[in-house]
């Protein structure tokens, strides 16, 4: 018995391409520290699609092909303007929320203080907040799930730094 092999072809590798994206998506987000240690907050703008007006951080979905790291440094540069270098970026969490669901948050630090933002239609305002004064910022009613990512392995990081 003869087995037909069949090679793929670009339309082949697309509609692949698409069942992955559509099965199994990857969101990262980065905590981005100034170099007083406070952290960028983003709001969202009122005509993003999701949660208008909510809290968030730089990031976004990772692309087909594409690194955590490289992601994060793109929608960076998207999110804010600011060209951050890839040695920069370092992995701090990876929770997989479901089968189809990966979160990714990553730490960056900054040389400056404060640095100018110039944000996307994305978001509307920010803040740089310390840590201590995000832990006990107000939350939004029925915040995203990525927001309560980072705010899970920020309390976690905290209770853990004060155990020790």
């Amino acid at each position: 018995v003869k087995k037909r092999q069949r090679s793929l072809n670009a339309s082949t590798l697309g509609r692949c391409y698409y069942i992955i994206k559509v099965i199994m998506k990857t969101v990262a987000k980065a905590l981005l520290f100034d170099k007083a240690g406070h952290i960028l907050l983003l709001r969202r703008s009122p005509t993003h699609p999701n949660y208008p007006h909510h809290y968030d951080f730089p990031g976004g979905e990772v692309e087909y092909g594409e690194a955590y790291h490289e992601a994060n440094q793109r929608e960076i540069l998207e999110e804010t303007n600011l060209s951050v270098p890839a040695e920069t970026i370092q992995l701090l969490y990876k929770k997989n929320i479901s089968p189809e669901l990966t979160h990714i948050i990553h730490q960056v630090q900054l040389q400056e203080e404060q640095p100018d933002i110039a944000l996307s239609w994305e978001h509307d305002d920010f803040v740089w907040l310390t840590l201590d004064q995000f832990l006990n910022y107000p939350l939004p009613k029925n915040p995203d799930n990525y927001y309560q990512t980072v705010l899970e392995y920020l309390c976690k990081a905290q209770t853990h730094q004060s155990a020790a």
